[in-house]
């Protein structure tokens, strides 16, 4: 195993790496084909003609740099928001003497990360 440049679950990784970015760049060849490649049976891989033209329409044609910018606001306030509120309890958890104080860390874990209002938020 020592003569090997490499270590061999790379064998495994590397092939699985591929498949996973196979999407991606999917999605940014087929941003540059024009309609009829995009629509054609069967898939065509390589855009046979490029054209910025679905980009152009994008950014003229739609409000999509306010998406962006609303999902920046909403990420951003997501971000410091839980920065502020994880913070206080994280100094609670370290400063004061409570019952439960050995357990509550593990209920934060458990339910504070998205998972259970996820679940909750399906539930309705």
């Amino acid at each position: 195993m020592g003569w090997l440049p490499f270590d061999p679950a790379h064998l495994i990784l590397a092939p699985m790496a591929i498949a996973f970015l196979m999407p991606l760049v999917q999605m940014l060849f087929s941003a540059v084909k024009t309609d009829a490649e995009i629509r054609a049976f069967p898939p065509i891989f390589w855009p046979k003609h490029p054209t910025l033209s679905g980009l152009q329409a994008l950014f003229t044609e739609s409000d999509v740099l306010r998406w962006i910018m609303n999902t920046v606001i909403v990420s951003g306030t997501a971000i410091a928001s839980h920065m502020v509120l994880c913070s206080l309890a994280g100094y609670g958890f370290a400063r004061l003497k409570f019952a439960g104080r050995n357990d509550a860390p593990i209920a934060c874990q458990a339910f504070g990360e998205g998972e259970f209002q996820a679940a909750a938020s399906q539930a309705l």
